[in-house]
């Protein structure tokens, strides 16, 4: 599963493309070490999706597949794969108060907003920033909660409690996480043997 989802990822985000964009301070990076990163962003993924303890976030036949999209169009539409998002801190700017990760209170290349809290399973945003898979697995959380609770809208608002908090709000962030996921199934289907 790992092999197809970097595919998910170097389709969505190239890193040449990417590696030759200016860098925040600090957080420069050669094709290969973007290429690197990525591949430990796809083996993370790729651990909490085949967990047996975890469930999909969506189910069907190919539920694990179908949450592997949904985590990385959700990562690549809330950070881009930045690396400083992925990694931490957030560029926040020289004086270190600007807006991005929701203003310091997100983290990770999902941005979980955090803030100085915990989340449900305990983890501060020091451990999601130390251990990605910690972050996929709230990641995972959120998006199947989210989808729960938004199960009585269309399936394109889905996220809308992932994206806003509310299943009232956030639908046109919803419907582009969905529709991006959707369209990475769509131009890279997953192998047999992942669904």
């Amino acid at each position: 599963m790992s092999a197809w989802i970097l595919l998910l990822l170097l389709w969505l985000a190239p890193p040449e493309r990417y590696a030759a964009l200016p860098a925040y301070p600090g957080w420069a990076e050669t094709v290969e070490q973007r290429t690197e990163r990525y591949r430990a962003i796809a083996t993370d993924i790729a651990a909490v999706v085949s967990d047996p303890q975890e469930r999909p976030a969506v189910g069907g036949q190919v539920g694990r597949a179908r949450s592997a999209a949904l985590l990385v169009a959700v990562a690549f539409l809330e950070s881009g794969f930045a690396p400083d998002a992925d990694k931490g801190p957030c560029w926040r700017g020289l004086d270190g108060r600007g807006p991005r990760c929701d203003g310091g209170l997100a983290v990770s290349a999902w941005q979980i907003r955090i803030g100085a809290g915990k989340t449900p399973e305990g983890w501060n945003r020091e451990d999601l920033f130390a251990d990605r898979r910690k972050a996929v697995r709230v990641a995972l959380h959120l998006v199947r909660r989210s989808v729960n609770a938004c199960r009585k809208l269309a399936p394109a608002y889905w996220l809308s409690a992932y994206t806003s908090g509310s299943c009232a709000r956030g639908h046109e962030a919803s419907a582009a996480r969905v529709k991006l996921a959707q369209r990475l199934l769509a131009a890279l289907p997953p192998p047999k043997e992942v669904e």
